[in-house]
């Protein structure tokens, strides 16, 4: 199992969000500072905003803003929302294990499923972007405050 770049990038830009959580945030702006591709952010935004993430406005004062606070996100609810959710093996996944009462590790990878879920669930946006600020003159580099 491997985190995709949708579900990194969605993370970057949602910590980039959280510097000011109640500001509209222009797509293409967002992209440049996040150094994100443009077209790839556009489809990450749509699945952020379809999962009750983000919310978009079109028009002169558009763009697009943070529906809960980055406290209230967490990088599960961000990997859902961009991957669909989040299995180790296969039979960690929806369908569950079909040989449940035969497999020796069964047990031991739903459990490891769920401590690595909680994990994710612990993790908020706003923990992730504390300690850090974006120059946007680079990039969207992230630079440490101090550490």
């Amino acid at each position: 199992m491997k985190i995709t770049k949708a579900s990194d990038y969605a993370i970057k830009a949602l910590a980039y969000m959280s510097q000011d959580p109640k500001a509209k945030y222009l797509r293409h702006k967002l992209a440049k500072d996040c150094d994100i591709p443009d077209y790839f952010l556009a489809r990450i935004l749509q699945g952020l905003a379809k999962a009750g993430l983000l919310q978009s406005e079109r028009g002169a004062r558009g763009g697009f803003f943070l529906l809960k606070p980055p406290a209230e996100i967490t990088l599960l609810d961000v990997i859902v929302a961009v991957d669909g959710k989040i299995s180790l093996l296969d039979c960690t996944g929806a369908d569950g294990c079909k040989k449940m009462g035969n497999c020796v590790a069964a047990s031991a990878w739903m459990d490891i499923q769920k401590d690595f879920e909680a994990l994710l669930n612990a993790k908020t946006v706003e923990s992730i972007a504390e300690g850090f600020f974006f120059d946007t003159n680079d990039k969207g580099h992230c630079i440490s405050r101090g550490h």
